[in-house]
């Protein structure tokens, strides 16, 4: 009910490629800064005291958001208009699918530019839902921090 209600309450708004601003706007909140996360900077947004949308910036602008809830059934439809909603011109298709986890790649053209992860899992017996829809520039920064902590080794030369 509770994503339902945000997917109908923010029909035609996404949160990819909004500023802190936008999100404070559409959201109806200061937010909550988390510090920071992979290198970028993170809010937490209580949209209805059941959502919350996390989001994860790079350069003042979204590249990341979570949409999690609690008890919350994100169905077929909701999740699809989620997926338009930020990312409009992406081709959305549906990709590994393992556990409980569906992966999804959001394609321009002939081109993988997004990707989203729908995760269920019980916490506390309740189920959660969380949908994570990022560009792919989140893998990037990923990488470079793992290769800056010295987790991943340096590119050799070429």
């Amino acid at each position: 009910m509770a994503i339902a209600s945000l997917a109908i309450g923010h029909a035609g708004k996404a949160a990819l490629g909004w500023t802190l601003a936008e999100c404070q706007r559409n959201y109806h909140g200061e937010g909550i800064y988390q510090g920071k996360q992979w290198g970028l900077d993170s809010y937490v947004f209580d949209t209805d005291g059941l959502v919350k949308i996390s989001v994860l910036f790079k350069d003042g602008k979204v590249i990341s958001v979570t949409y999690a809830g609690f008890g919350s059934e994100l169905n077929e439809t909701m999740l699809q208009n989620l997926l338009e909603q930020n990312v409009p011109a992406a081709v959305w298709h549906k990709g590994v699918q393992k556990d409980q986890t569906t992966q999804y790649v959001g394609m321009i053209g002939d081109e993988m530019r997004y990707y989203a992860i729908l995760s269920e899992a019980l916490f506390l017996g309740t189920p959660l839902k969380r949908l994570q829809i990022s560009g792919i520039e989140l893998s990037d920064v990923i990488e470079e921090q793992l290769r800056n902590e010295k987790v991943l080794p340096q590119n050799s030369p070429q």
